[in-house]
């Protein structure tokens, strides 16, 4: 007994060593202070700051990589910052801090050696014209600047506000890989050189409702593009019909709302619609690594050819408020969006059929939508967590409630009879039935929702008084009753409520 716990005491202190071992790699002594001294210029700094996010080579000891994402880190970071001595870093993550500073520093110059640069939902700031423009008196010349930093392969720089000129400078960087500049205040016109760069495999400059441009014809030469994000841009010219060979493509954004793109396409419809349509529309079905399709007021319209039963992949599609009337051929979706189409008749069979195993997301709001195939109120949606189906036309009961379906909505949408099936859910937190026609009372048994948080039943036209029982066993913090035929006083329990909106 004793040579048993003595090898397996042994054997744990052999593990611990090993873990230590693994687990702490000393950096150089300078680097270790210098990033102490970091630390020390912040307030609220996570105290396992130098032990958890410098990661350090293990030949050398010289710190490669350095992770600060949400670190709590508020203050200033200044060119001469003990930061910026860490020469050999590789990769730097700075995202997700507050960093109260007109500019990001010059500084960051001195990584010759970067790789990967995050500075993300950093600074509200710009970036200096050191590191965006050609020219300045007082500055050095860009190239100075930047050209230490040509190694890059990743570069997210996503909300930070910057000069459009800055730009330009990324398009001679052949290294890049990753590329995000959504929402950074971008304007005029976008420089073709960056479509061009041939390891892209992330290219994200949505929200840039201001950027104009072409978009080449070379788009489609990126065979490594895995992700593609331009929607709420200014581009002026059509784009799908060059996507076909972008055989990697996994995420698609291509989601306008400039009214000169819309305009212009409307004018290429009214010369050549039908053949544009179809075009465009087929050049997305060979896109067949696509996990992620978002295509939200493109203006397409018409059916859904069988060819898109060729991305087997898809798992999340949005293409609300377009003009498609019919969508089939796809199966193993986990979210859907189709609000804003013109679908009319009975809601799409393929949501019964082959997604009704995977489906977790519908929104089929304001759409055409008449009643549910073969009369069927009891969707067999076992993993449903989301069914918006606002907005219709609607002339059924309302139907029951999938087991997960934490949120609710038929609102407006001509619902009748009676609405005692949907107190037999149990993990419902928002239901949304506002605006129908239906003349009923409240039933009893909502209370026993218990997960009920909002609760929105206005213009209902219900009828009767609301019993001081009724909504005990809820946890509601909102709710509706406008406009609706009740009597009677209102029940003490509402006064418990957060928040609330009530007129009997």
């Amino acid at each position: 007994m004793a040579s048993l716990l003595y090898g397996l005491l042994t054997w744990i202190v052999l593990l611990l060593m090993t873990i230590t071992s693994l687990t702490t790699l000393p950096c150089h002594p300078y680097e270790g202070s210098a990033l102490m001294d970091f630390k020390r210029s912040f307030r609220n700094a996570k105290e396992d700051f130098l032990c958890v996010y410098l990661k350090c080579n293990k030949a050398s000891s010289h710190g490669i990589g350095l992770d600060l994402s949400s670190s709590y880190l508020f203050g200033i970071i200044t060119s001469n910052s003990s930061l910026f001595p860490l020469f050999h870093l590789e990769s730097l993550n700075l995202s997700w801090n507050d960093f109260n500073f007109p500019s990001i520093p010059y500084g960051f110059s001195n990584f010759s050696r970067l790789i990967s640069l995050d500075l993300s939902f950093g600074w509200d700031s710009i970036i200096p014209l050191d590191l965006s423009s050609k020219w300045r008196l007082d500055m050095p010349n860009v190239d100075k600047c930047v050209r230490n930093l040509t190694m890059l392969s990743e570069l997210d720089l996503s909300f930070i506000s910057m000069p459009s000129t800055f730009a330009h400078v990324l398009a001679n960087f052949s290294s890049l890989k990753l590329h995000k500049l959504s929402d950074c205040g971008l304007h005029r016109e976008f420089p073709v050189g960056i479509f061009q760069l041939p390891n892209l495999e992330v290219l994200d400059i949505s929200l840039n409702d201001n950027l104009s441009g072409e978009l080449p014809i070379s788009i489609g030469n990126l065979i490594f593009l895995n992700v593609l994000s331009i929607g709420y841009c200014d581009f002026s010219s059509s784009l799908l019909a060059s996507l076909g060979n972008l055989y990697q493509l996994a995420f698609l954004d291509i989601s306008p709302t400039s009214k000169a793109f819309l305009f212009e396409r409307e004018r290429e419809r009214e010369r050549e619609r039908e053949r544009d349509d179809d075009d465009e529309i087929q050049s997305m079905a060979k896109l067949t690594s696509l996990d992620c399709l978002h295509s939200v007021d493109v203006q397409l319209s018409g059916p859904i050819p069988s060819s898109f039963g060729n991305l087997t992949r898809l798992i999340a599609l949005d293409i609300s408020s377009n003009n498609f009337q019919v969508l089939r051929y796809l199966s193993g979706l986990e979210r859907v969006s189709l609000s804003h189409n013109k679908i009319g008749g009975s809601t799409p069979t393929w949501m019964w059929n082959g997604s009704r195993e995977t489906l977790e997301y519908i929104d089929l709001s304001h759409n055409f939508l008449t009643g549910f195939v073969n009369n069927q109120i009891n969707p067999p949606l076992p993993k449903l967590m989301h069914f918006e189906i606002s907005s219709n036309l609607l002339k059924t009961s309302l139907p029951s409630v999938p087991p997960l379906v934490i949120y609710y909505n038929f609102s407006r949408t001509f619902l009748f009879k009676e609405i005692k099936s949907i107190c037999k859910a149990r993990s419902l937190v928002v239901l949304n039935l506002s605006i129908n026609s239906l003349n009923d009372t409240i039933p009893s048994s909502l209370g026993n929702i218990g997960s009920l948080s909002i609760l929105s039943l206005g213009k209902y036209k219900f009828e009767g008084m609301i019993y001081d029982g009724y909504l005990k066993g809820c946890a509601l913090k909102i709710i509706d009753l406008t406009e609706n035929r009740l009597q009677g006083s209102v029940p003490r329990s509402l006064a418990l409520y957060k928040a609330r909106v009530f007129e009997p």
